[in-house]
């Protein structure tokens, strides 16, 4: 028993810490969060490209046109990753989802001199994936 409730105990206290990292998200802010190398659009043609290319070996054929929205958390880390307008079955999402929560390297945003939540829209615009 007493392991059962300190497992359970564990567990929601890991998802209140993680609850906790971005209670507030900013769409506008003072300054907006940014990538601190110059790579972001390489290594998210990149990720993409791997991805769509696994996607399309296994008979899909996504849009031309993604919405990526990233959720950057007040420490710089990618908090969450959402499509703005889905063009990928469930699982391609999901495996482009996992690439993008990998990146590192962002500031955070600031609003009124503190680093804070905030969403990060990236169009990724293809003719046609090759």
């Amino acid at each position: 028993m007493k392991s059962v409730l300190l497992s359970c105990f564990i567990l929601f206290s890991g998802i209140a810490a993680k609850a906790q990292v971005c209670d507030t998200v900013y769409r506008a802010v003072q300054y907006p969060a940014s990538y601190a190398n110059d790579s972001l659009q390489q290594y998210i043609f990149r990720s993409i490209t791997e991805v769509i290319t696994q996607c399309r070996s296994e008979g899909e054929e996504p849009d031309a046109k993604l919405y990526l929205e990233l959720t950057i958390d007040s420490t710089g880390k990618v908090a969450d990753v959402h499509f703005r307008k889905p063009a990928l079955s469930q699982r391609c999402e999901a495996m482009l989802r996992n690439k993008l929560m990998g990146i590192k390297g962002w500031k955070p945003a600031l609003h009124n001199d503190q680093e804070v939540c905030s969403i990060f829209i990236i169009p990724v615009n293809c003719m046609k994936w090759q």
